[in-house]
């Protein structure tokens, strides 16, 4: 019975929260839940997903390897390496703020807590992207939209 376990936890989390926003106390609440449940480790963390609000998706996987991505069908991958893993997510988890929006803001997604945690500073996420995009590889598709729509940190309109 733990996805019981599981399922209740995670409508109770959900209850305290929307109580919490109705309140204007959701940071307390961040808080607590951070305390019971504290975020995965650096060494925990297998992969990390970076998104920014035109499409652009930066996977990058704890080998130092990962994808970019436009939309559902533009991406390519790079090699091993070309990031390191640890140091990604933590500078990543020191530019996280909680004023951010999705859609408005860049976003980092931490799998294990699969949620997107807006980025304080875009421009680290900006290098992100022009990192993994020099150091693609392999077939893809995503020069053309590159040159077309790079990633950016507001919105297109």
């Amino acid at each position: 019975m733990p996805s019981v376990r599981f399922g209740q936890c995670c409508v109770a989390a959900f209850v305290l929260l929307a109580i919490a926003a109705a309140q204007g106390k959701r940071s307390s609440i961040r808080r607590e839940l951070n305390t019971l449940y504290p975020p995965p480790t650096a060494a925990e963390v297998k992969r990390i997903s970076i998104l920014t609000p035109n499409s652009w998706e930066l996977m990058i996987l704890s080998d130092g390897s990962g994808r970019i991505t436009y939309g559902s069908s533009n991406s390519a991958g790079f090699p091993k390496n070309t990031f390191v893993f640890d140091k990604i997510v933590r500078d990543l988890r020191s530019h996280v703020w909680s004023q951010g929006h999705f859609g408005k803001d860049c976003m980092v997604v931490f799998p294990e807590r699969d949620t997107g945690q807006p980025i304080r500073d875009a421009a680290i996420v900006i290098e992100l992207f022009h990192k993994a995009y020099d150091a693609r590889q392999g077939p893809g598709n995503i020069e053309e939209v590159w040159e077309k729509k790079p990633p950016a940190t507001q919105p297109v309109k």
